[in-house]
């Protein structure tokens, strides 16, 4: 049970991270389609 509550903690970690990362990339990409 305490592995699966650690596991499910990374999974979380991990989907947000990855959530934040395609936010960025996608303001990235505006900004450069502003800038050009």
């Amino acid at each position: 049970m305490d592995s699966l509550a650690a596991s499910a903690v990374r999974l979380n970690l991990a989907i947000s991270l990855l959530s934040s990362f395609n936010d960025s990339r996608s303001v990235f990409t505006t900004s450069l389609a502003d800038f050009r």
